[in-house]
């Protein structure tokens, strides 16, 4: 019969819970969430369009997407998001103006629209942000020809601008087909 040693269990027993306990800790190691920290100038990208052929009288959203290191993104508080409709031209004269803080140039007349978008908050203990501006649109047969049916292709060049006036990256949308032009 053979009998057990009682010191190799032991020493077993403590080497499996030190592995246990180095596998447990590891686990939590790995799944520390980080704070994300970008550039103070924001960095934006196309994201899509909410379709890509339009007509006539049909609308069309730009979703794009953005970071900003110190998360100042968007209109003051109380103040309401809006888009007009006026071409400014110069571009530099619109990027500077404080009641606007996302310009989109379309690039068959080189004519820069402007918005103001939501205000944005970092969350509570971080100062980067991530999010989406969304932007509506329409009216695209006012630019394409007087003979019904026409058909045109628009390209809009995107730009944001944060609280403390540093402009993002300029990102172009792809392209956005009009059909059907009365």
């Amino acid at each position: 019969m053979r009998k057990c040693n009682k010191s190799l269990n032991f020493d077993l027993i403590r080497t499996m819970r030190y592995i246990f306990f180095i596998s447990v800790l590891l686990f939590f190691t790995g799944c520390k969430v980080t704070n994300e920290q970008f550039p103070i100038e924001p960095r934006l990208t196309f994201k899509s369009f909410s379709r890509d052929v339009v007509g006539d009288m049909d609308t069309v959203t730009i979703i794009a997407e953005f970071t900003d290191g110190d998360g100042d993104i968007g209109i003051p508080v109380g103040a309401t998001p809006r888009n007009d409709t006026v071409c400014v031209t110069p571009e530099a004269r619109i990027l500077t103006n404080p009641g606007f803080n996302f310009f989109y140039k379309d690039l068959r007349d080189s004519c820069t629209l402007f918005a103001a978008t939501e205000y944005y908050q970092p969350d509570k203990g971080k100062e980067s942000i991530r999010g989406e501006v969304v932007i509506r649109l329409g009216a695209f047969c006012k630019k394409v020809c007087g003979t019904p049916g026409c058909a045109d292709t628009a390209q809009f060049e995107l730009t944001l601008r944060d609280r403390a006036g540093h402009l993002s990256n300029k990102v172009l949308t792809s392209k956005l087909v009009i059909t059907g032009c009365q």
